[in-house]
């Protein structure tokens, strides 16, 4: 009888196990997402920096005008999220994520990084480049897929339909006055 109410109590000792292990993974993806987060709030904080705001314009504007200096302050807009999708891959890796995660952010993101004129020649110039070679391939193939699919500057193009949609706004709001 103890023997039968012992062993009962060990499947159910392990069946609380295992449910906590499932929960303590949720509760690490949800913290990891989190923290893949946090750096777009830190990358956007750095946007408004006293320099990168003219600097980002002069790179999607008057590319070849760029001085060494602006390249500078433009470089971690470039290299960040590709280190950003470098960790949701190898979380992927590693079973914590799916990999639908990585591409979906590489997908989303590689037209506003690389999709101005200074974004698309850094790719070019790096994407064969030593500097970059802890890359995956699969990662790389991914970005180069995305950039043909980017042909225009999502940027401007996304700016120039705000821009639309506010005067828009503005003469709708004039006419019902």
């Amino acid at each position: 009888m103890f023997n039968v109410l012992a062993n009962v109590g060990i499947v159910v000792g392990l069946i609380l196990v295992i449910l906590q292990m499932d929960q303590n993974e949720k509760l690490l993806r949800v913290q990891l997402l989190n923290q893949y987060s946090d750096s777009y709030i830190a990358a956007d904080t750095t946007f408004a920096s006293e320099n990168l705001p003219l600097s980002w314009q002069k790179s999607i504007q008057q590319p070849e005008n760029l001085t060494l200096a602006e390249m500078r302050i433009l470089e971690p807009q470039t290299f960040s999220p590709l280190m950003r999708w470098l960790n949701l891959y190898n979380l992927a890796e590693a079973g914590i994520l799916d990999e639908s995660v990585w591409q979906s952010e590489v997908s989303t993101d590689v037209g506003f990084y690389f999709g101005t004129p200074y974004g698309r020649a850094w790719w070019d110039h790096y994407s064969n480049a030593f500097e970059i070679a802890f890359l995956p391939l699969e990662v790389k193939e991914l970005i180069n897929q995305e950039m043909i699919a980017t042909k225009n500057n999502n940027v401007i193009d996304s700016y120039m339909n705000i821009q639309k949609i506010i005067k828009k706004n503005k003469l709708q709001k004039l006419i019902e006055n």
